[in-house]
């Protein structure tokens, strides 16, 4: 007997391209009306601004990982292609990320589809899982989760060599935008294979291998092409792998556990998100866990049974991202790992909705109101427009970054708009500057691209890393360095000085301040080449 997993929830989504063009429609509707609520609403300097000078320097021509410090090329090449269209401005790139999160929002709403019926059930629905789509420049890990669980659903349908052909392509292609991506849907997809696979014959399921096999090295042909082709591509790759092996990744936080939320002051809001978030820390191994058991313990019984494949797909996909959920344990990586859960949420309301005792409706409102409130405590309040109309009276002005007219908190365009008049004053448009520790959007923001391939120094440094840095900023004859967030020393160990001590020193010995500032709580120095080296310098 074969592994019965019950009857697809894509099947009927996927029967007529009416039907999937109506799905689209609805979900590039609701992209279209989050992005347009935030698209003109603050600015992160660290990872946004990471994200648009890749992009920037991409549509320049430059690699990405070769050329500097990036994620794997695919987002980059994606958001530059469309940059002509939205522009390369924040704005613009924050609409070309829409387009993607379109995709994976789309390809969700096809898993959803044959549950869902009501057109307005698969607008909340939508809604929900966009509410976890932060921060937005984050949500390309969102939307390949989403894109994921479809795949692995139509695998579980049907577990033909072709379809595990194209979704050996698809975890390939993953892995073109984060290799991390990559492992994830591979090692899903196999667990596909294995649980489809449960008394077929063996030649069909070394068939189903080769064929997966065959397809994921199709589509890492994008990856291996620039590996081969692309001249100190490889070496960039290795590189950020080593700088990735010293710890560079993620700094460790610990789990926020529902029990331990709130603390003495904490205004009732506050608890609710902490108290929210550390539900969903418990929430996402518990659901998958008591799916894979329930699928172990039918498989070995060999019953036929009525675990749809939903059900399924979501567990496999969702676990190995917990590795990335609990690798940093916050709320953005909580986000960029939940959706599989979210569907398997939507799944689960659905189905106690479905039951014929009066009760099985009031568990599944309330279910549903839970999830609903739940996220909106958690996820909800992180969002631009939550902040923005949570915001005082007066702590939100307008500024320009890179062309567009971006809504940001006072001290934040005091900082910026002192930085740009002082670097203004100062330096030619041939002038190299350096920026540290941790603000790279400000390079697109001056117009400047960075002497190093590092856009940003947090994590500790070795000597022989910080020499040859600084023998680049020699040999590139930088006559500048943007300082910023140093004037008060980090109590972790992880300011600049503690983390690259050689560099900080140079710097200290080479550069002289010439115009200061101070924003918010940090403040930021503009620094000069001195003439000559300064006594007992590097």
């Amino acid at each position: 007997m074969g592994f019965d997993l019950g009857r697809s929830p894509v099947k009927d989504a996927t029967r007529t391209v009416r039907e999937g063009l109506v799905l689209c429609g609805i979900s590039a509707v609701i992209v279209a009306c989050f992005v347009w609520a935030q698209h003109d609403l603050f600015f992160n300097l660290l990872d946004e601004g990471s994200l648009w000078y890749g992009v920037w320097r991409t549509g320049a021509g430059e690699v990405p990982i070769k050329d500097f410090l990036s994620y794997d090329p695919g987002r980059y090449y994606f958001c530059a292609a469309l940059t002509g269209l939205f522009g390369d401005g924040p704005m613009g790139l924050r609409w070309a990320a829409g387009v993607f999160q379109w995709l994976g929002l789309s390809c969700g709403m096809l898993v959803l589809k044959p549950m869902l019926s009501s057109r307005l059930a698969q607008a909340g629905a939508a809604c929900l899982i966009m509410i976890w789509m932060i921060p937005w420049y984050k949500t390309f890990e969102q939307s390949i989760v989403l894109m994921a669980v479809y795949g692995a659903c139509l695998l579980l349908e049907r577990p033909s060599g072709a379809r595990f052909f194209w979704g050996g392509c698809f975890a390939g292609l993953a892995a073109f935008f984060g290799q991390n991506h990559g492992a994830y849907i591979g090692l899903s997809y196999l667990t596909v294979m294995f649980l489809a696979g449960i008394g077929a014959e063996f030649r069909a399921v070394l068939h189903r291998f080769g064929a997966f096999t065959a397809g994921v090295l199709t589509g890492l042909l994008p990856l291996a092409g620039m590996l081969v082709g692309v001249d100190g591509f490889l070496e960039g790759c290795l590189r950020r792998f080593e700088f990735i092996a010293s710890g560079g990744a993620n700094l460790y936080l610990e789990v926020p556990w529902p029990w331990r939320a709130g603390g003495p002051g904490m205004d009732g809001i506050r608890f609710l998100h902490e108290l929210c978030t550390g539900l969903f820390f418990v929430l996402l191994p518990l659901s998958y866990a008591a799916v894979l058991i329930g699928a172990a313990v039918g498989a070995i019984r060999k019953r036929p049974r009525t675990l749809p494949d939903l059900a399924v797909a979501c567990a496999v996909v969702g676990l190995p991202y917990l590795h990335h959920v609990f690798g940093r344990a916050d709320l953005p990586h909580l986000a960029q790992g939940i959706p599989a859960f979210l569907l398997l949420a939507v799944f689960a309301v659905r189905w106690l909705a479905r039951g014929g005792r009066a009760w099985h409706g009031v568990a599944a409102f309330a279910a549903g109101a839970g999830l609903v409130c739940a996220s909106c405590f958690s996820a909800g309040l992180a969002n631009p427009a939550y902040k923005r109309f949570s915001a005082p009276p007066g702590a939100l002005v307008k500024t320009e970054i890179g062309g567009d007219a971006l809504v940001v908190y006072g001290a934040e365009a005091l900082t910026i708009d002192g930085v740009k008049d002082a670097v203004a004053r100062h330096l030619d448009r041939e002038d190299r500057i350096l920026v540290v520790p941790y603000w790279p959007g400000f390079y697109p923001i001056l117009e400047k691209t960075s002497p190093l391939w590092e856009l940003y120094f947090l994590f500790p440094d070795s000597e022989e890393r910080q020499l040859e840095k600084i023998a680049a900023l020699e040999e590139k004859k930088v006559g500048w360095v943007f300082m910023g967030e140093e004037v008060v020393l980090r109590a972790d160990g992880l300011s600049f000085r503690d983390t690259h001590p050689l560099l900080w020193e140079y710097i200290e010995n080479h550069f002289t301040a010439v115009s200061q500032g101070k924003g918010g709580v940090f403040g930021w120095m503009l620094m000069k080449r001195v003439p000559l080296p300064l006594a007992g310098g590097l």
